[in-house]
């Protein structure tokens, strides 16, 4: 093979090379500032905004519905010490909720859907 018949390297080849070539700490600022301009469109490194949630008002005895399942919220009030389950709490105190959840479903409700229907 002659010098005029090299086989082509590679663009990401040249690319590590070139980083190799540089001290360390222009590489990283390099790939911050990449990775922000890649970023930038979607509104760069700033915090996402969360939506605010809707606000609901229950009353005791109020019925829920909260997708298979029919929420009715009986009392809720607060303890440091509530049982042997948790642990009494040192800077402030556990809101309990007393509720009965009732499936409007004819088939079983699997576990997940209820923790994630209840929270």
């Amino acid at each position: 093979m002659t010098d005029d018949e090299q086989t082509p390297v590679p663009w990401w080849t040249r690319l590590v090379r070139w980083a190799f070539d540089r001290p360390l700490r222009h590489v990283v600022i390099g790939v911050g500032l990449v990775l922000l301009l890649l970023t930038a469109p979607f509104g760069g490194w700033a915090t996402a905004k969360t939506p605010a949630a809707a606000e609901q008002t229950l009353a005791v005895g109020e019925e829920v519905a909260a997708g298979p399942l029919r929420i009715t919220f009986e009392r809720a009030y607060w303890n440091v010490d509530p049982s042997r389950t948790f642990v009494a709490s040192k800077v402030g105190a556990y809101v309990l909720v007393m509720a009965k959840v009732r499936s409007t479903d004819p088939d079983m409700v699997p576990l997940d859907v209820m923790n994630g229907a209840v929270r």
